[in-house]
């Protein structure tokens, strides 16, 4: 099983584009999905065989060469799920989904949490001093989405 996090971040906006790119730049730590809330459409999906998050192998000795059977995966189903466990929603449609999970599985949910953070702090030192402030405030509602799904995400249905 892979720890995985939903979040929303604005639609065309420069601290959004900056997020998605270095996201997509930790392929060794992260495996990331954004799709746009408007169209439907992905802008950046991982290889097919990276789209799992729960998969079993059933079997001793030879049986242990088989094919995983994958229980859960990213995708239009998935999508649906996600949008019914949410207790909000939007009154619009300018906003990115972003699914971001562990390409490792069995990790402790800590470790994709902080490497997260990692990331949205980078992208905040790479601008010039008088842009910072923009982006950290913009980080700000990001930060406090991520701990509201990471705090509804462990609490018992």
């Amino acid at each position: 099983m892979r720890n995985f996090i939903c979040g929303h971040i604005k639609r065309n906006d420069a601290a959004s584009r900056r997020l998605i790119q270095y996201l997509t730049m930790e392929t060794a730590h992260l495996i990331v999905l954004v799709r746009d809330a408007k169209n439907g459409r992905t802008l950046v999906m991982p290889p097919k065989d990276e789209l799992w998050l729960i998969r079993e192998k059933v079997g001793l000795g030879r049986a242990s060469k088989n094919e995983y059977d994958v229980l859960s995966q990213v995708g239009p189903k998935f999508f649906e799920q996600m949008d019914k466990h949410r207790r909000w929603h939007f009154g619009f449609d300018d906003y990115y989904d972003i699914y971001v999970w562990d390409p490792v599985p069995g990790n402790p949910f800590s470790y994709l949490y902080n490497k997260l953070q990692q990331v949205s702090q980078k992208t905040a030192y790479i601008l010039p001093i008088s842009h910072t402030k923009y982006i950290r405030r913009s980080s700000k509602p990001i930060a406090s989405a991520l701990r509201q799904i990471t705090i509804s995400s462990h609490l018992p249905s």
